[in-house]
């Protein structure tokens, strides 16, 4: 399908010269890409001279014939909380299709954010983890067990799901995802994604009372050797948090019904100081809770089908549940404003004139002046990484 003028002069604003001795290499904005013909789609760099490229190119929709608007609505719908095939039966279209979408969308949405969060400063953190499941829950039959020990990708595809996420409590941001088995090793992968992702400083880690410590050691610590003693062996090195390092947990205590009856708030690493400072400076989270990053979990069960406890709607490849909870939380971060971060910007606002600016957690966190709607959070190519 042609492009209609607006979707093209959209595409065009963040299309950049993919020539690497081309001196606008890279560059998104720097008026060199112009109009080739907009008949065919095409745009060509002013600098270098280049072919004509398609307007397309970089995104999703490159290659794609179905009509730009149907698929940002079914993908709109499949954030909305629609399972997949209610969605087939309304729109037409056929699982094979949403499924290579929801893959095309989630792999654009991903690399733009990375490129949005390189060498973002982490004051604060909030990490925890959401249960799911691919084909059936965990109590296989030895039948299954037996299929799953001889085909990695049938263990791949069966069993429980965990979802590792980290959230920015002063927007709401989530930074984070990480997806495999609740072991130590993947909570590992994921604490080492958080500080891939940052400036490498060492922010105020909070979660509930799990093996975290462990985890955040490995990239948050360094080795200690104890001095010699003068006899026998010598000692091993140990492994301790750097200084700036400071971790906080939740503990609750529950009953045999699950009912909560005490919670508890432990600093692991850290002093009490060093913690209060972190609060001091915070403008939302200012004391020791998981509240943020719980609150995500709750909208990411809400908005995706797949997540849902009791349901026929859940995954049966794991590629294809993970890709759609790495896009819907890019939608979330991009498109959906929080009441919680809007701002008063005319306080004593007359009738029909905006009082409040809403924002969304991209735009709390500097990355966007404007909500994006999905469609223009697609049409924006990732840009290069250096």
């Amino acid at each position: 399908m042609p492009l209609t003028k607006a979707e093209f002069e959209e595409l065009k604003k963040h299309q950049y010269c993919d020539n690497e001795s081309c001196s606008k290499y890279g560059i998104v904005g720097g008026g060199n890409i112009k109009t080739h013909s907009f008949a065919s789609g095409q745009g060509y760099c002013n600098c270098c001279k280049g072919k004509p490229f398609a307007m397309r190119k970089g995104t999703m929709f490159y290659g794609l014939r179905t009509p730009i608007d149907k698929i940002v609505h079914i993908l709109g719908l499949l954030c909305s909380g629609m399972g997949q095939n209610a969605i087939c039966r309304s729109e037409g279209v056929t699982n094979d299709s949403i499924r290579s979408w929801i893959i095309l969308a989630s792999e654009q949405v991903s690399a733009f954010s990375e490129y949005m969060q390189k060498d973002m400063h982490l004051s604060q953190v909030q990490i925890d983890e959401f249960w799911s499941f691919i084909r059936k829950k965990e109590n296989l039959s030895e039948v299954e067990q037996e299929a799953g020990q001889t085909s990695k990708e049938i263990a791949a595809n069966q069993g429980d799901r965990w979802t590792f996420v980290g959230i920015l409590p002063d927007s709401s941001y989530i930074h984070t995802l990480h997806h495999g088995e609740r072991t130590l090793e993947q909570a590992t992968a994921f604490v080492g994604k958080i500080k891939a992702k940052s400036d490498q400083a060492s922010p105020l880690f909070a979660s509930d009372d799990w093996f975290y410590e462990k985890a955040l050691l490995e990239h948050y610590g360094m080795d200690f050797h104890p001095p010699y003693a003068g006899r026998g062996r010598y000692p091993k090195a140990k492994r301790i948090p750097l200084a700036d390092l400071n971790y906080v947990q939740v503990q609750k205590k529950r009953d045999e019904r699950g009912r909560l009856e005490e919670i508890n708030y432990n600093i692991i690493y850290g002093t009490p100081q060093s913690v209060a400072q972190v609060f001091k400076q915070a403008e939302r989270c200012k004391t020791i809770n998981t509240v943020y990053v719980e609150s995500r979990n709750g909208k990411f069960r809400k908005d995706d089908a797949r997540l849902i406890r009791r349901t026929l709607c859940h995954s049966k490849k794991a590629i294809f549940h993970d890709a759609q909870i790495d896009f819907t939380a890019q939608v979330m971060n991009y498109t959906r404003c929080n009441d919680g971060l809007k701002i008063c910007i005319t306080p004593n606002a007359a009738l029909f004139t905006p009082k409040y600016q809403h924002r969304t957690p991209a735009m709390a966190q500097g990355l966007i002046d404007k909500p994006l709607t999905i469609k223009e959070l697609l049409f924006r190519r990732p840009q290069i990484l250096p």
